[in-house]
């Protein structure tokens, strides 16, 4: 059963959210870096050349902070808006895992900053994370 959004009202619920991995791999963007170049669970349509962040797709994108260390930030992109001069994101959600204190000391928590995109539920969001940190163990060893 579909979790529900805060005030949504049960009779407005009409489907599951998307959970499956094949939809997890369509949606997200990985900023291509040696690892994710290897890694074959990333479909090579879903790796994309490194690049500013305003330029980055609608939807979910991933870059590698440190391969080192593990760090990766998330960016959660709303639908982008064309002006006669200017292009950008309807929202922007940044998500970054794990958090790095001084001196190198590892914290297994996220940190948040901007707003989620309005077609997106926590519970997506959550599953979107659990992917991203699978994927990023498995090519960095870091993450748990």
């Amino acid at each position: 059963m579909k979790e529900l959004l805060y005030g949504e009202h049960p009779s407005t619920v009409t489907a599951a959210p998307h959970t499956s991995i094949d939809h997890l791999k369509s949606i997200v963007s990985w900023e291509t870096n040696t690892e994710v170049k290897r890694n074959t669970d990333i479909p090579d349509s879903q790796k994309i050349a490194k690049t500013s962040t305003h330029d980055f797709p609608e939807g979910v994108t991933v870059r590698t902070n440190n391969m080192k260390n593990g760090t990766i930030t998330v960016y959660f992109h709303g639908e982008k808006i064309k002006r006669s001069h200017w292009t950008y994101h309807s929202s922007k959600l940044i998500v970054s895992f794990p958090r790095v204190f001084n001196h190198g000391n590892i914290k297994n928590n996220f940190t948040f900053n901007g707003e989620l995109p309005k077609d997106m539920t926590f519970i997506h969001m959550s599953n979107i994370l659990e992917y991203i940190k699978h994927e990023a163990k498995k090519m960095y060893g870091k993450i748990s």
